[in-house]
Protein backbone atom coordinates (compact mmCIF):
# COMPACT_ATOMS: atom_id res chain seq x y z
CA UNK A 1 0.00 0.00 0.00
CA UNK A 2 1.29 3.43 -0.72
CA UNK A 3 0.92 5.03 2.61
CA UNK A 4 1.78 9.10 1.17
CA UNK A 5 -0.82 8.37 -2.06
CA UNK A 6 -3.12 7.67 0.58
CA UNK A 7 -2.74 10.08 3.59
CA UNK A 8 -2.39 12.61 0.77
CA UNK A 9 -6.18 11.63 -1.06
CA UNK A 10 -7.50 11.52 2.46
CA UNK A 11 -5.97 15.58 2.69
CA UNK A 12 -7.12 16.21 -0.01
CA UNK A 13 -10.95 14.16 0.26
CA UNK A 14 -11.65 16.29 3.54
CA UNK A 15 -10.59 19.97 1.46
CA UNK A 16 -12.29 19.17 -1.84
CA UNK A 17 -15.39 16.71 -0.53
CA UNK A 18 -15.86 14.94 -3.64
CA UNK A 19 -13.84 16.99 -6.71
CA UNK A 20 -11.49 19.60 -6.76
CA UNK A 21 -8.90 21.65 -8.84
CA UNK A 22 -4.82 22.16 -9.04
CA UNK A 23 -3.41 24.32 -10.98
CA UNK A 24 -1.25 23.94 -13.75
CA UNK A 25 1.44 26.00 -16.21
CA UNK A 26 3.63 25.14 -18.52
CA UNK A 27 6.13 27.78 -20.41
CA UNK A 28 8.14 27.04 -23.46
CA UNK A 29 10.11 29.16 -26.42
CA UNK A 30 9.67 28.05 -30.31
CA UNK A 31 11.71 28.22 -33.17
CA UNK A 32 10.68 28.75 -36.70
CA UNK A 33 12.89 28.88 -39.30
CA UNK A 34 11.61 30.09 -42.76
CA UNK A 35 15.19 29.02 -44.66
CA UNK A 36 14.96 30.84 -47.85
CA UNK A 37 17.31 28.58 -50.40
CA UNK A 38 19.76 29.27 -52.51
CA UNK A 39 19.75 32.85 -53.58
CA UNK A 40 21.47 33.97 -56.27
CA UNK A 41 21.86 37.82 -57.63
CA UNK A 42 19.15 37.29 -59.83
CA UNK A 43 16.39 36.69 -57.13
CA UNK A 44 14.77 33.75 -59.26
CA UNK A 45 14.20 30.41 -58.56
CA UNK A 46 12.23 27.61 -56.17
CA UNK A 47 11.60 25.09 -54.33
CA UNK A 48 11.65 23.07 -50.37
CA UNK A 49 13.62 22.87 -47.55
CA UNK A 50 12.62 20.37 -44.32
CA UNK A 51 14.47 21.18 -41.03
CA UNK A 52 13.78 19.86 -37.52
CA UNK A 53 11.29 22.64 -36.99
CA UNK A 54 9.18 21.61 -40.48
CA UNK A 55 9.05 22.54 -44.15
CA UNK A 56 9.33 24.94 -45.64
CA UNK A 57 8.69 26.58 -49.56
CA UNK A 58 10.17 28.99 -51.01
CA UNK A 59 9.99 30.95 -54.34
CA UNK A 60 11.42 33.92 -55.29
CA UNK A 61 10.23 37.15 -57.85
CA UNK A 62 12.31 40.15 -59.46
CA UNK A 63 10.90 43.30 -60.73
CA UNK A 64 13.94 44.91 -62.08
CA UNK A 65 14.44 46.96 -58.21
CA UNK A 66 13.39 44.43 -55.68
CA UNK A 67 13.03 40.61 -54.94
CA UNK A 68 9.92 39.45 -53.10
CA UNK A 69 10.63 35.92 -50.89
CA UNK A 70 7.50 33.90 -50.66
CA UNK A 71 7.66 31.29 -47.94
CA UNK A 72 5.08 28.60 -46.51
CA UNK A 73 5.88 26.78 -43.62
CA UNK A 74 4.28 23.60 -41.81
CA UNK A 75 5.21 21.96 -38.67
CA UNK A 76 4.99 21.61 -35.25
CA UNK A 77 3.94 24.54 -32.71
CA UNK A 78 3.49 22.81 -29.54
CA UNK A 79 4.40 19.38 -28.33
CA UNK A 80 1.11 18.75 -26.38
CA UNK A 81 2.35 15.23 -25.97
CA UNK A 82 5.14 16.40 -23.95
CA UNK A 83 3.00 18.77 -21.88
CA UNK A 84 0.31 16.18 -21.26
CA UNK A 85 3.84 14.02 -19.85
CA UNK A 86 4.97 16.95 -17.89
CA UNK A 87 1.39 17.43 -15.95
CA UNK A 88 0.73 13.48 -15.52
CA UNK A 89 4.69 13.69 -13.84
CA UNK A 90 3.18 16.40 -11.63
CA UNK A 91 0.45 14.25 -10.49
CA UNK A 92 1.90 11.29 -9.67
CA UNK A 93 4.63 13.33 -7.99
CA UNK A 94 1.56 14.28 -5.68
CA UNK A 95 0.59 10.60 -5.13
CA UNK A 96 -2.48 10.66 -7.36
CA UNK A 97 -3.66 8.61 -9.88
CA UNK A 98 -3.34 10.59 -13.80
CA UNK A 99 -6.54 9.29 -14.62
CA UNK A 100 -8.37 10.78 -11.28
CA UNK A 101 -7.57 14.09 -12.82
CA UNK A 102 -9.63 16.28 -16.04
CA UNK A 103 -6.79 18.77 -17.76
CA UNK A 104 -8.60 21.64 -19.10
CA UNK A 105 -6.48 24.47 -20.46
CA UNK A 106 -7.23 27.68 -19.50
CA UNK A 107 -5.37 30.68 -21.23
CA UNK A 108 -2.65 30.38 -24.16
CA UNK A 109 -0.35 33.04 -24.46
CA UNK A 110 2.37 33.24 -27.49
CA UNK A 111 5.27 36.40 -27.80
CA UNK A 112 7.46 36.95 -30.44
CA UNK A 113 10.47 37.21 -28.53
CA UNK A 114 13.01 37.65 -31.69
CA UNK A 115 12.30 37.99 -35.44
CA UNK A 116 15.86 38.34 -37.68
CA UNK A 117 17.83 37.12 -40.64
CA UNK A 118 20.35 34.57 -39.11
CA UNK A 119 22.77 32.08 -40.49
CA UNK A 120 22.65 28.22 -39.42
CA UNK A 121 25.05 29.61 -36.75
CA UNK A 122 22.55 31.71 -34.98
CA UNK A 123 24.52 34.84 -36.81
CA UNK A 124 22.37 38.09 -37.33
CA UNK A 125 22.90 38.73 -41.26
CA UNK A 126 21.91 41.79 -43.52
CA UNK A 127 19.89 44.08 -44.78
CA UNK A 128 18.13 44.30 -41.14
CA UNK A 129 16.09 46.64 -42.94
CA UNK A 130 13.48 45.24 -45.47
CA UNK A 131 11.29 46.77 -47.84
CA UNK A 132 8.76 44.88 -46.46
CA UNK A 133 7.60 42.08 -44.55
CA UNK A 134 3.82 40.07 -44.46
CA UNK A 135 3.83 37.23 -41.98
CA UNK A 136 1.49 34.87 -40.34
CA UNK A 137 1.40 31.63 -38.08
CA UNK A 138 -1.79 29.58 -37.63
CA UNK A 139 -2.94 26.12 -36.06
CA UNK A 140 -3.54 23.86 -38.73
CA UNK A 141 -7.62 23.77 -37.75
CA UNK A 142 -7.38 27.51 -38.85
CA UNK A 143 -6.90 29.72 -35.06
CA UNK A 144 -4.42 32.20 -35.71
CA UNK A 145 -1.23 33.02 -33.22
CA UNK A 146 -0.03 35.91 -35.07
CA UNK A 147 0.28 38.52 -37.79
CA UNK A 148 3.57 40.22 -38.41
CA UNK A 149 3.56 43.21 -40.87
CA UNK A 150 6.10 46.09 -41.55
CA UNK A 151 7.05 48.49 -44.12
CA UNK A 152 10.66 49.93 -44.73
CA UNK A 153 11.21 48.63 -41.32
CA UNK A 154 14.15 46.69 -39.06
CA UNK A 155 12.96 42.95 -38.31
CA UNK A 156 12.98 43.81 -34.73
CA UNK A 157 10.66 47.03 -35.07
CA UNK A 158 7.47 45.20 -37.12
CA UNK A 159 4.17 45.47 -35.72
CA UNK A 160 3.19 42.18 -34.22
CA UNK A 161 -0.69 41.71 -33.83
CA UNK A 162 -0.97 38.76 -31.41
CA UNK A 163 -4.53 36.48 -31.69
CA UNK A 164 -6.66 36.18 -28.94
CA UNK A 165 -5.85 33.42 -26.79
CA UNK A 166 -9.40 31.71 -26.06
CA UNK A 167 -9.73 30.90 -30.06
CA UNK A 168 -6.43 28.53 -29.62
CA UNK A 169 -7.48 27.06 -26.72
CA UNK A 170 -9.81 24.35 -28.56
CA UNK A 171 -7.44 23.25 -31.01
CA UNK A 172 -4.94 22.88 -27.99
CA UNK A 173 -7.31 20.93 -26.07
CA UNK A 174 -7.42 18.60 -28.52
CA UNK A 175 -4.16 17.94 -29.17
CA UNK A 176 -3.72 17.46 -24.97
CA UNK A 177 -6.75 15.45 -24.71
CA UNK A 178 -5.45 13.09 -27.52
CA UNK A 179 -1.60 13.44 -26.92
CA UNK A 180 -0.29 14.60 -29.71
CA UNK A 181 1.69 17.09 -31.65
CA UNK A 182 -0.09 20.71 -32.63
CA UNK A 183 0.85 21.82 -35.90
CA UNK A 184 0.96 24.93 -37.85
CA UNK A 185 0.99 27.02 -40.78
CA UNK A 186 2.99 30.01 -41.68
CA UNK A 187 3.41 32.17 -44.67
CA UNK A 188 5.69 35.26 -45.08
CA UNK A 189 6.23 37.82 -48.33
CA UNK A 190 9.47 39.34 -47.62
CA UNK A 191 10.54 41.95 -50.25
CA UNK A 192 14.29 43.45 -50.22
CA UNK A 193 16.21 45.88 -52.54
CA UNK A 194 18.11 43.57 -55.51
CA UNK A 195 21.51 45.02 -54.23
CA UNK A 196 20.86 43.85 -50.91
CA UNK A 197 20.39 40.21 -51.82
CA UNK A 198 24.10 40.35 -52.83
CA UNK A 199 24.72 40.51 -48.72
CA UNK A 200 23.16 36.84 -48.26
CA UNK A 201 24.66 34.92 -51.10
CA UNK A 202 27.16 32.81 -49.31
CA UNK A 203 25.36 32.76 -46.33
CA UNK A 204 25.19 29.29 -44.82
CA UNK A 205 21.60 28.50 -44.54
CA UNK A 206 20.15 31.85 -44.38
CA UNK A 207 16.47 32.02 -42.99
CA UNK A 208 14.18 34.27 -41.84
CA UNK A 209 13.85 33.70 -37.77
CA UNK A 210 11.26 33.66 -35.29
CA UNK A 211 11.82 32.66 -31.57
CA UNK A 212 7.97 32.57 -29.88
CA UNK A 213 7.73 32.60 -26.15
CA UNK A 214 4.77 30.17 -25.02
CA UNK A 215 2.66 30.21 -22.23
CA UNK A 216 0.03 27.87 -21.15
CA UNK A 217 -1.89 27.50 -18.25
CA UNK A 218 -4.28 24.50 -17.20
CA UNK A 219 -6.46 23.55 -14.43
CA UNK A 220 -7.15 20.07 -13.38
CA UNK A 221 -10.29 18.89 -12.13
CA UNK A 222 -9.61 16.08 -9.41
CA UNK A 223 -12.12 13.21 -8.99
CA UNK A 224 -10.78 10.98 -5.98
CA UNK A 225 -13.89 8.93 -6.73
CA UNK A 226 -12.39 8.31 -10.35
CA UNK A 227 -11.22 5.08 -11.30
Amino acid sequence: MNTNKMSLSLLLAAVCASACTVPFASEDELELRFELGELDGDCQGSGERTNENGTVGYSYGNDGQSCTINLTWNGVVLDAEALRDTVEEEVRAGGLDPAQVDVNLKTAAFEVIDLALRDAAGNELEPRTVESIDASLALDGGANIFVIQGRNVAFDETSVDMANADDLIEELQAAYDEGRTARGVGQAVVTIPLPLIEQLRGADTPAIEFRLGAIIEAEGGVNLFAR
